[in-house]
């Protein structure tokens, strides 16, 4: 049982109890004639109990499952996008953004860094892409494309391999891929996969890792493959692009969260110059 659940039952027990002796010691004639009922009529009295006892394990029942259900959704949430807290796009309510000049992004940290809720904004890109494993000749469509700075591991957390050791490096051209899609591809480190960007741009390289579906590992909905910024602005063909800044608040996964509205006053706050400098409609999604 979840301990918050516990305590609960337990403060409430003890104050029936409480309570109850304190009306029966006022009146010690109600508890004589209770005592002869419950002797006189013990079936009926079983019942009672039963009923009371029935009637508590549905309570305790519903605290534990709406406290399980809570504590699923925060997980649930915390697992998709791990330190991210706030996503910064110029794509209106999309995660997904249009790819805008990193020279935004810049002016944006610089801007950002004066609010103590933020630890750190990262340059990102994030879209949708087709990817064929040559190696085992398997395709599959919409894969999530995410590239970010390597620094940004410091912030966001460490790729862990499937073998559990960190990885501490990636080439530029290197690439990662989640436990999901892996096993969609049948893809392993050493494969060669092609990336499909659009019709007339795409990019062939090596999984240099196959990474666990960690908080890091494990984006959005998953199904990702990963590359360095550097690397993945070559191979979508975004010269100094990005399509998002991830905001992520100090603390921990979780307790990052509840700064998240005094954060995007923050964000919204400094997005109005950024926009207005550089003809940009950027917008903030917690």
């Amino acid at each position: 049982m979840n301990a918050d659940a516990s305590t609960i039952l337990v403060l409430a027990f003890a104050a029936i109890t409480v309570f109850s002796l304190l009306i029966t010691s006022r009146n010690l004639a109600v508890v004589r004639l209770f005592l002869r009922n419950a002797m006189g009529n013990r079936k009926r009295m079983v019942l009672i109990i039963a009923g009371l006892m029935i009637g508590s394990a549905m309570i305790s029942g519903a605290l534990v499952m709406r406290s399980s259900m809570l504590e699923l959704s925060s997980n649930l949430v915390a697992l998709s996008y791990g330190h991210i807290d706030e996503t910064v796009t110029d794509a209106g309510n999309s995660l997904y953004g249009n790819i805008f000049n990193y020279s935004a992004y810049t002016a944006f940290n610089r801007s950002i860094a004066q609010y103590s809720d933020v630890a750190a904004a990262v340059p990102m890109i994030y879209e949708t892409v087709s990817v064929f494993d040559n190696s085992t000749g398997v395709p599959y469509q919409d894969l999530g494309f995410v590239g970010t700075p390597w620094w940004s591991n410091s912030v966001l957390g460490n790729f862990v391999s499937i073998n559990g050791s960190i990885v501490t490096s990636l080439p530029v051209g290197g690439i990662m891929i989640d436990q999901l899609a892996a096993s969609q591809l049948g893809a392993r480190a050493g494969n060669s996969l092609t990336v499909y960007f659009g019709p007339s741009v795409h990019y062939t390289g090596r999984v240099y890792a196959v990474v666990k579906d960690n908080y890091r590992g494990y984006f959005d909905s998953g199904y990702n493959i990963f590359m360095r910024l550097r690397g993945a602005q070559s191979a979508g063909n975004y010269p100094s692009g990005i399509s998002m800044i991830a905001v992520s608040n100090r603390g921990g996964v979780l307790s990052s969260a509840g700064l998240s509205d005094r954060v995007m006053s923050e964000i919204n706050l400094t997005l109005a110059s950024v926009n207005l400098n550089y003809g940009l409609s950027l917008s903030a999604h917690a």
